[in-house]
């Protein structure tokens, strides 16, 4: 198959201001010693649904937050900092312009998994006996992603991004040629955007384009999170050797089932912290065959001092095949020969993220 274009999918959003009103719930987050904790994922769910947030936030360097309902109702406090068992409220009742205060105490980090209680909606796992350790695991992979999504929409981090596209050698990754090396400042939503979930479960992490090329897509925190992305693939569990070394993590692949275009990879952990250090990825059922272990990508995650989290690094690399394929006979009589279009090389396209500043916001 041959691509004229080969792109992949990352584009730059700028931030808009969240939309105010409701009820509220508020309170401070200590530790049991009483320092107020920065950076702790608060939420509020519907009582009869727990797993299902209904807005979320990151409390301030006081350890303040503020959430506000959409409409009065039955509801839940959550509060989760990695490495910490969660916590959640019995029932609040939520009347309409009302304002609650609910304090929350948190343990001290003692670095060891926490363990998690798993309602409803399994994760599908390959093993057993992994179960329970990939449970816990994904809590505090997606407490990890979901501040990412807060401290975006909430605008808590300025920075420098420079995001590039360059030709790189296949098999070293050398760098051949810079294609784009292009910088702004400023707050934005994020540093790069796939499309959502449901979409790349109907279409695929790659496919292609009427006018002949073909596009890429990278999982962000929104497709890791997305319900689509858990009920397609399935989990084990990993740990990091050489350059890997101090993490652990859970692999994911595509369910057996799965006909589109998928990615199979590892979300990796801080072996003693448990905060999310990267997401790596690589594509499956790619248009022309070819046993290049480079092409795919990775998301590198970091927690900021003030409690936000950040992509600090992106790329993905793509193949960019010869324009002339070749024709290998199977050996076998009567089975047509293998048209195949070799790789000439990979596309690189990615960006890096440099704080200018993590604002605290005002007490709440």
């Amino acid at each position: 198959m041959q691509a004229r274009i080969i792109r992949a999918c990352l584009t730059l959003l700028i931030a808009t201001p969240l939309a105010s009103g409701g009820q509220t719930v508020r309170g401070i987050v200590r530790e049991n010693s009483g320092t107020p904790l920065a950076g702790v994922l608060m939420t509020l769910s519907l009582d009869d649904k727990p797993e299902s947030t209904v807005v979320s936030t990151l409390t301030n360097a006081l350890g303040t937050f503020s959430l506000r309902a959409p409409q009065p109702g039955r509801y839940r406090l959550g509060a989760k900092r990695i490495g910490v068992r969660r916590f959640e409220s019995e029932a609040i009742d939520v009347s309409a312009a009302q304002e609650i205060e609910r304090d929350v105490a948190l343990e001290a980090l003692a670095y060891r998994l926490p363990a998690v209680t798993v309602r409803s909606h399994p994760l599908c796992v390959r093993r057993a006996d992994q179960s329970e350790r990939v449970a816990s695991l994904w809590d505090e992979a997606r407490t990890a992603l979901s501040a990412t999504q807060v401290s975006l929409r909430e605008r808590l981090v300025r920075a420098r991004i420079v995001r590039y596209i360059r030709d790189v050698d296949p098999q070293t990754l050398r760098l051949v040629a810079e294609r784009m090396n292009r910088e702004s400042r400023g707050v934005v939503e994020r540093p790069f955007v796939s499309v959502p979930g449901e979409v790349l479960s109907r279409t695929g992490y790659w496919r292609v384009l009427p006018n002949d090329s073909v596009a890429y897509y990278a999982p962000d925190a929104d497709v890791l999170l997305s319900s689509t992305f858990a009920r397609e693939h399935c989990f084990g569990t990993a740990e990091g050797r050489g350059d890997r070394a101090g993490l652990t993590g859970m692999s994911f692949e595509p369910e057996t089932e799965r006909d589109a275009p998928d990615v199979r990879g590892t979300i990796w952990l801080d072996a003693r912290t448990f905060e999310l250090r990267l997401v790596e990825f690589r594509y499956t059922r790619l248009p022309s065959a070819t046993s290049n272990r480079n092409i795919g990508g990775e998301v590198h995650f970091t927690r900021l001092p003030g409690g936000a989290w950040i992509v600090e690094r992106w790329f993905i690399r793509i193949p960019r095949y010869n324009n002339r394929p070749t024709t290998r006979s199977t050996g076998v009589p009567g089975v047509a020969p293998v048209v195949e279009f070799r790789l000439a090389g990979l596309v690189e396209e990615g960006g890096t993220v440099t704080v200018d500043s993590a604002p605290s916001r005002p007490p709440d």
